[in-house]
């Protein structure tokens, strides 16, 4: 269908031809009223123009001038203008749920770059996890700190754990099967154990599957992440650290001796053991107060004129 006669300028174009403003298609004419304005010839502003090529053409089509940005810059005026009209202002605010959005993959993006550096490293890292006294295995007399690891194909000492846990049960030709004396519990929803999921999140760890390994013929537990497979794996690896924290040194020595990366894996978690961050954190407290008394004493001294029994700086201990 050609432009209207005149010169009208149609309600919605579609497609401009070459070398002119008329369109090379014209569709619809909107009311009644309008489509007798188009038919006198009296000029008018488009409903609703779709590509409107140069800027120049634009501000021809539309009797504007300066709002005419390129194609498509303007979408139509009166009832059908939209919000992306020339007048919007930009950039434009953001919702308190996009902010929150935004909020939430900035908090995972540096999870994950957290668990990328925490899991690079050479050795396999291990988490302490506080459990709560009103623990099932706490209230049956087991420890209320235990590893926990995830399993990750980086670190091959994974692929040793049950090796390396059935070494601490088999001393000389007595071999005890580790299946007869330590259980390995897989809780994928961790419904079983929530205190122990509590205790990983809180540590600023991803949700994963859980296997809980328990040996009560030893009083150890320790808990393994991953899919059901892989987090046997590290179940058993994790409770085999917590044996090797837990039994006689010299057991912890054979062992160590056959499995040296998990001999180093050992030395490495115990330095961030609870118990020994605390004792630590202890002694240099009572380090600092000895300064300090030893700081008053020698100030009083110097005020009464007695000389003092040792020289400043010297060791106390």
């Amino acid at each position: 269908m050609g432009p209207p006669a005149g010169g009208a300028r149609p309600v919605l174009t579609v497609g401009m031809g070459a070398g002119g403003v008329r369109p090379a298609l014209t569709v619809g004419m909107g009311s009644g009223q309008l489509a007798k304005d188009i038919k006198d010839g009296k000029p008018f502003r488009p409903v609703l123009t779709v590509g409107m090529g140069s800027g120049t053409l634009a501000q021809s089509l539309n009797g504007t001038k300066g709002k005419g940005k390129g194609s498509g810059s303007s979408w139509g005026y009166g009832s059908w203008s939209s919000s992306w009209s020339s007048e919007r202002s930009w950039p434009y605010e953001k919702t308190e749920k996009q902010k929150e959005a935004d909020a939430k993959k900035a908090a995972e993006e540096a999870q994950q770059e957290l668990y990328r550096t925490k899991h690079g490293g050479p050795i396999a890292p291990v988490d302490w996890l506080l459990i709560p006294a009103t623990s099932d295995h706490v209230k049956a007399g087991l420890s209320a700190i235990i590893p926990a690891m995830e399993y990750n194909k980086s670190h091959d000492v994974y692929a040793n754990g049950h090796k390396i846990l059935q070494d601490f049960f088999t001393i000389g030709e007595e071999f005890t099967a580790i299946q007869t004396i330590c259980d390995f519990d897989y809780d994928e929803e961790m419904k079983e154990t929530p205190e122990v999921y509590a205790a990983w999140k809180e540590a600023g760890n991803f949700e994963n599957g859980c296997t809980i390994a328990t040996c009560l013929q030893c009083g150890q537990w320790a808990a393994g992440f991953g899919s059901k497979d892989k987090s046997v794996r590290a179940a058993k690896l994790a409770l085999a650290v917590a044996l090797a924290l837990a039994l006689d040194p010299s057991e912890f020595a054979r062992v160590g001796t056959d499995y040296p990366d998990f001999a180093t894996l050992c030395y490495n978690a115990q330095k961030t053991h609870p118990l020994v961050l605390a004792q630590q954190a202890a002694v240099q407290e009572a380090a600092a107060q000895n300064v300090q008394a030893a700081a008053a004493s020698a100030s009083e001294a110097l005020l009464q004129g007695i000389p003092q029994s040792q020289p400043l700086g010297a060791p106390m201990y």
